[in-house]
């Protein structure tokens, strides 16, 4: 291919058909001709990928073309829903993996748990009797009811702890007016 270099961002490639006579005139079969007229071999080198930008420079009497990375700006909006899924990513994996430790036992405080501490409990105010609960390692232990309420309150202060973390981190990520002050929300505050 040969083309006349304009600037960085723009060449004009040489037409096929010259004077309604040379068919395939950008050829290098025609390359004298070609340069005699002004246009230049373009070195071309294949798109390494989609963020990539078209560029051109002259070197050696001849064009080359390289590639740019481009980085789209982003607007504010999108980065704050992008931080907003990762402190909600952030809430579930803890949510998952964290756990309540009461008296050297550990016990998960997972979506599931909560819902087994709740039945449980209303299970042994109902019809009376030990509860059965199980460490996060599976471990089973007994419990009477009042044996169980500290066990209890520790998992679901450690549920509430990670949710109001939670609520607190949503609520300044909404409040955040800049790139900076929502780079700063973080779970390790």
């Amino acid at each position: 291919m040969f083309a006349k270099f304009i600037d960085e961002n723009t060449i004009e490639p040489a037409p096929n058909v010259k004077d309604g006579v040379f068919f395939n005139y950008d050829s290098d079969l025609n390359s004298e001709m070609l340069l005699a007229d002004g246009y230049l071999p373009v070195d071309e080198t294949p798109q390494p990928g989609s963020d990539y930008m078209q560029k051109y420079r002259l070197a050696d009497n001849k064009i080359v073309m390289f590639w740019e990375k481009v980085v789209q700006p982003v607007d504010f909006e999108t980065l704050r829903q992008n931080k907003l899924m990762e402190v909600q990513q952030e809430f579930y994996r803890r949510r998952t993996t964290e756990t309540a430790e009461y008296g050297g036992m550990h016990f998960s405080v997972h979506e599931n748990a909560k819902q087994n501490l709740t039945s449980v409990v209303v299970l042994a105010q109902t019809l009376g009797g030990d509860i059965q609960y199980c460490e996060a390692d599976g471990t089973v232990h007994s419990f009477t009811l009042e044996e169980f309420k500290p066990v209890a309150a520790a998992i679901s202060n450690k549920i509430k702890a990670l949710e109001f973390r939670y609520y607190e981190l949503e609520k300044a990520i909404l409040a955040a007016d800049d790139e900076t002050e929502l780079e700063a929300v973080s779970w390790e505050q």
